[in-house]
Formats: C-alpha cells, sequence, structure tokens
C-alpha cells in the first residue's frame, strides 16, 4: 500500500497535496509499467473527487478487484498443476497491462510454481509476446528494475 504524507504527497490527477481537507484513497501498487494508463494510480493517493472524475476509474476498480482476489490471496494457484503453491516456490505475474487489445492482457495475473514452468504449455507463446511488448517499446519502468524483462527471465 502506498506511503503518503500529508501536505507533501501529490495527487497525480489535479497536483495538488493530500491531507484531510479533501478525503483521498491510497492505492496498492498495481502496475510498475510507467506506460500503462493504471500507472498513475499504482502505489499512490488520489483524491476521491478527482477519482470519481476520472475516465480510468472503472477500469481501475475492476482490476483492483482482480488484485485482491488473486495476488492478496494466501492460497495461490498454479495456472499448469491447480494446486496450491508454497510462497517460496511461487511466480506471479500481476498485471503487466490494462489494455485489453494487447496480447500480453490474456496472461495477466497468472501464478505458477516455479517447478511447473516449464510444462506450462503457453510457454513458448508468452515468450514471444512478451519480448514483442518489450521491443516496440510498450514497457518501462521509473526504477532499474524492469518488471517484465525479470519475469520473461523467469519464465526462460
Amino acid at each position: 500500500m502506498g506511503i503518503i504524507i500529508e501536505n507533501k504527497s501529490i495527487c497525480p490527477i489535479c497536483k495538488l497535496v493530500l491531507n484531510n481537507e479533501k478525503p483521498y484513497h491510497i492505492f496498492p501498487p498495481l502496475i510498475s509499467n510507467i506506460l500503462d494508463d493504471l500507472y498513475l494510480f499504482s502505489d499512490a493517493g488520489v483524491h476521491i473527487d478527482c477519482l470519481n472524475k476520472s475516465v480510468l476509474k472503472t477500469k481501475l476498480f475492476y482490476h483492483l478487484k482482480i488484485y485482491k482476489r488473486r495476488m492478496l490471496n494466501q492460497a495461490a494457484i498454479c495456472a499448469v498443476s491447480g494446486e496450491v503453491i508454497s510462497q517460496a516456490d511461487l511466480v506471479s505475474f500481476g498485471l503487466l497491462t490494462s489494455n485489453e487489445a494487447d496480447s500480453l492482457y490474456q496472461y495477466n495475473y497468472m501464478t505458477f510454481n516455479r517447478r511447473n514452468i516449464s510444462r506450462w504449455p503457453q510457454k513458448e507463446e508468452f515468450i514471444i509476446v512478451a519480448e514483442d511488448f518489450l521491443r516496440r517499446g510498450k514497457w518501462s519502468s521509473a526504477c532499474g528494475l524492469n518488471y517484465l524483462e525479470y519475469v520473461l527471465d523467469v519464465i526462460k
């Protein structure tokens, strides 16, 4: 969950400070791709009024619902075996893209037992799609770690 410092943190929509004068909501780190539409909400505080006026509100809450159900659930299920995955063996994609038109979208929120990745029937297809996404410049990270490149390395 985002950390907000009242009178210092800024609403990413209106660019005004967050404080007790206007109610705001804090969002989890939903996506690390700074080029994605939903990135501005990721790990951020947003004024409720700004959120209610945003054209992205419906899409945001759709993905938050999935995020909470799939990513915060203690019993992650392997996409290959259908079995519960221990935290030590968990590989999880999270939200890779919020754009439904992107081929990468179908792989959002997938979870795997690390030991089963080699048996994943869509493995090669995922690698092609993810590498193409990167090649087309559709992913960029705010920090040094490119999460999509990291996921590709794990899958390969």
